[in-house]
């Protein structure tokens, strides 16, 4: 016979006569943990338990007189303001350390961690010994005004000591941050227009300054056709008096947009010349001339995270309006040709574009699942292992020391690079080649001028 077994449990009384201790729940918690020899091993030794690299470090900025105080309902009002967080805030503290150390005022507000740190009980900022970490300065809306403008320039302006000398600009003292900010030329006007047109009249060609007052008045000009149903609309006539004007419309990189912006410009020219024929609904285009230039070899428009099949299926060879497009084909390389003997167009011109032709079909390496390995034709090799680069400079661009003042010497010749970062890499070997101080020319931002609210 096995022997009488008894379970007993515990539990806690809700009788109001016992004694109603506070539970310490973290407490009874911790009680129960059983700790593995590893982590136990751990914890003796003070190991940390945690870590986050590299650290993060927030940095708020405020416009004067404007930080964020964080106090209870019960502070006295003048302790607050005493607060050594209050009376320097991690914003103006730096600009404090700029005025007594001066590679503090080489850097911008975000540089400013990785080279020092904030001691908060003393509110002050010393050099960075050990460690590394990144910034982050928050978002601010446009709506915001002056605190939207401030976020701008503390992005660009190195080394501020107060926000006096934001507000000032080669001498002359701003009344706002956005009026600041139009001076650095970080908002969009027309004054950065114009000096680009006055420095490129000191030493650019004939040529080059044409396209460069194309491209600038492309900017400029550029406007969004669309047509809507409202009779009687200004906009609408305008619109459709440009459309019936020309007799060719010319849409080059076409493989690159999305199939649907043609179908819209079928449509629209369709609803714009009806009125004058009403047989034009049936043409496509209206009955306009349209050429569509470019190599769909080449990039197609981009769909994200699509796939092959999505890309190709985007493409203006998947619309109805291809079946109505009539395909010519360019055959001779023009720009190969310019300045050449007939015997080189013969033999290594004409050999190179059909090398490039080969690869755009697949018709170099084998059957292949689009990966393949080819040969590079050898007159087109950097045979140079040690400074691939300095020797493709010197091929480009010989002599360059001697002959960049040449106006002609630059259009004549560029490099293509198939990636951003070699191309940077090109950029920065040629600038350390040229004897003159380097110039930083700033982005600018468009600014929405129906976010702000007047009074």
């Amino acid at each position: 016979m096995e022997p009488n077994k008894a379970i007993v449990a515990i539990v806690r009384s809700n009788n109001d006569c016992d004694n109603n201790d506070a539970v310490d729940e973290i407490n009874e918690y911790y009680d129960c943990i059983n700790v593995s020899t590893c982590e136990e091993s751990w914890q003796i030794f003070k190991y940390d338990v945690h870590c986050m690299y590299p650290s993060v470090v927030r940095l708020p900025f405020h416009i004067p007189d404007q930080q964020q105080i964080i106090y209870g309902k019960d502070d006295d009002i003048d302790n607050i303001l005493e607060k050594p967080s209050v009376v320097a805030s991690k914003f103006t503290s730096r600009m404090e350390y700029n005025t007594i150390n001066s590679e503090a005022r080489e850097l911008t507000y975000v540089e400013f961690p990785t080279k020092f740190v904030l001691k908060l009980n003393g509110r002050f900022w010393k050099r960075r010994e050990v460690g590394k970490s990144i910034s982050r300065i928050h978002s601010v809306a446009s709506n915001l005004s002056e605190a939207y403008f401030l976020r701008i320039l503390i992005n660009k302006v190195k080394g501020p000591i107060s926000f006096e000398k934001i507000h000032t600009v080669n001498g002359e003292t701003y009344s706002s941050f956005r009026d600041v900010c139009y001076a650095l030329r970080l908002l969009d006007d027309d004054k950065e227009y114009i000096d680009a047109i006055k420095e490129a009249s000191h030493c650019g060609s004939v040529c080059l300054n044409q396209r460069l007052f194309g491209k600038i008045h492309e900017n400029i000009w550029q406007m969004e056709f669309f047509i809507t149903n409202e009779k009687g609309s200004s906009l609408q006539i305008v619109i459709a008096s440009l459309l019936r004007k020309p007799s060719l419309i010319i849409w080059d990189e076409a493989p690159m947009v999305y199939k649907h912006a043609f179908e819209v410009l079928d449509r629209n020219l369709k609803d714009v010349l009806w009125c004058e024929n009403s047989t034009i609904s049936t043409i496509s285009f209206g009955g306009k001339v349209i050429v569509f230039r470019g190599d769909f070899k080449q990039i197609l428009h981009v769909v994200p995270g699509g796939s092959k099949h999505k890309i190709v299926s985007a493409s203006l060879s998947s619309s109805d309006l291809w079946q109505q497009c009539k395909v010519h084909k360019l055959t001779k390389n023009m720009r190969l040709t310019v300045g050449r003997d007939q015997s080189d167009i013969e033999k290594k011109i004409r050999d190179f574009p059909n090398w490039l032709l080969d690869i755009g079909e697949g018709n170099l390496g084998g059957m292949n699942d689009d990966e393949t390995i080819i040969d590079i034709l050898d007159d087109i090799l950097i045979n140079d292992p040690h400074d691939p680069i300095g020797s493709l400079i010197e091929f480009v661009y010989p002599s360059i020391l001697e002959k960049y003042k040449t106006t002609s010497f630059f259009p004549e010749r560029s490099v293509l690079a198939p990636r951003n970062e070699v191309a940077q890499e090109i950029n920065n070997h040629l600038l350390k080649k040229f004897p003159r101080d380097e110039v930083e020319y700033l982005s600018s931002e468009s600014i929405c001028e129906s976010e702000f609210a007047y009074d």
